[in-house]
């Protein structure tokens, strides 16, 4: 058994395979689907282009979180009870500096 690289009519790596034997077609040559060579560390979307593996893809660009409408209001309203807490807390601290 050995382990082998399958891609798809692409070249775009698809999945590692334990076989005994390429399977072959009907004119005798091996599947093409199937590659021996380990893939190099680093890559984000290995391709096998014919002789090696290459990129074969861009990582896609994080698209910017948009919060709901709820989410947002949420945030507000801890927004004022923290600023709320604040006040308040700056209140005692005066008092206490006043009555000593």
């Amino acid at each position: 058994m050995q382990f082998y690289k399958k891609v798809d009519h692409e070249g775009l790596f698809i999945e590692d395979i334990k076989i005994e034997l390429i399977p072959i077609d009907e004119e005798g040559n091996s599947d093409p689907q199937y590659i021996a060579e380990p893939v190099p560390p680093g890559l984000f979307w290995p391709k096998w282009n014919g002789t090696e593996w290459v990129e074969g893809g861009e990582a896609s660009e994080p698209q910017p979180v948009i919060p709901s409408e709820v989410e947002v209001l949420r945030a507000q309203v801890r927004a004022s009870d923290d600023r709320a807490d604040f006040l308040e807390e700056c209140l005692v601290e005066m008092a206490q500096l006043v009555y000593k």
